[in-house]
């Protein structure tokens, strides 16, 4: 797994405001699981979407445990009010 280093201002994202980026590389898949450099960059080129919507899913959940844990009011839905 690559986690991108906070210190380094040079780094070119789409949106700057935009944090807990996270990529993943076959050679991480190879830490895992036996098989070719090849067919590990082929098995994440197949399951990228689901791994994305996995962790996407998982960020919401941590966020809002977080916000949770520092009292943060969560924000009232129209339907609540």
């Amino acid at each position: 797994m690559t986690i991108p280093d906070p210190d380094v201002t040079t780094q070119n994202f789409e949106t700057p405001s935009t944090y807990a980026r996270v990529s993943w590389t076959p050679e991480d898949v190879l830490e895992i699981f036996d098989m070719t450099l090849e067919e590990a960059e082929n098995w994440l080129s197949l399951n990228e979407r689901h791994i994305a919507d996995s962790m996407v899913q998982h960020g919401w959940e941590v966020i809002e445990t977080l916000g949770a844990c520092d009292m943060l009011n969560k924000v009232k839905d129209d339907d609540q009010t």
